[in-house]
């Protein structure tokens, strides 16, 4: 839980301090009209909201393979 915790907390942050400055630098950088309208609190808002779903689901899938390999071991030695 603490894993996912701070792969939430750590995407979150990425997003706010180097996803959005980057983007909207490069769409200054190359000429767009508005950058700072695809480069706003939605993309923060969609982080905050889902952040977390991949690293759970990395985080379970590990869980599954240690469970299969415990399990494959536990039968070898009977």
């Amino acid at each position: 839980m603490l894993a996912i915790a701070v792969a939430w907390v750590a995407s979150v942050a990425y997003t706010i301090y180097l996803y959005n400055p980057a983007g909207i630098a490069a769409g200054h950088e190359f000429g767009w009209d508005s950058a700072e309208t695809q480069f706003d609190n939605n993309t923060v808002a969609a982080q905050f909201l889902g952040g977390w779903i991949y690293p759970s689901v990395i985080v379970a899938f590990f869980f599954a393979v240690r469970y299969a390999w415990r399990r494959r071991a536990a039968d070898a030695h009977q």
